[in-house]
């Protein structure tokens, strides 16, 4: 009968240790999957704020106009399409530079002049170096 139950307590003591282990592994595998929420959780959330401080921040400073830039604008344009005549150079409306650079290049490539675009001060006789 000594047989008998060395055998069972054998059987008894395998038995009993296989549910700690894996409960061992089920919580490593739970705290696992609670990191990887908590972790997806966080980008999200930082995703979200993130979009609602751009939104804000363009409702607040980007989508009210700006009266001295748009001053400035209005004269760069202004500047751009009128004509004026400086100490040293000539201010041409944007289209007709434009076509009088077009004109001028198409002049130098029949004459087989390189197309060289060089400063005001250099086109003067005036040297940028000191």
């Amino acid at each position: 009968m000594s047989e008998t139950t060395h055998a069972h307590d054998e059987h008894h003591g395998t038995v009993l240790a296989h549910p700690d282990d894996t409960r061992h592994n089920a919580v490593a595998v739970l705290i696992g999957l609670i990191a990887i929420v908590l972790a997806i959780a966080s980008y999200s959330l930082w995703v979200y704020f993130k979009r609602a401080a751009e939104e804000l921040t363009y409702e607040v400073v980007l989508s009210r106009p700006n009266v001295a830039l748009q001053e400035l604008r209005a004269k760069e344009l202004q500047e751009l399409r009128g004509a004026a005549i400086t100490d040293e150079a000539v201010h041409l409306p944007i289209e007709e530079a434009i076509g009088t650079f077009v004109r001028e290049a198409q002049a130098r490539e029949r004459a087989g002049l390189p197309q060289r675009i060089q400063p005001l001060a250099e086109a003067a006789g005036e040297s940028t170096t000191p």
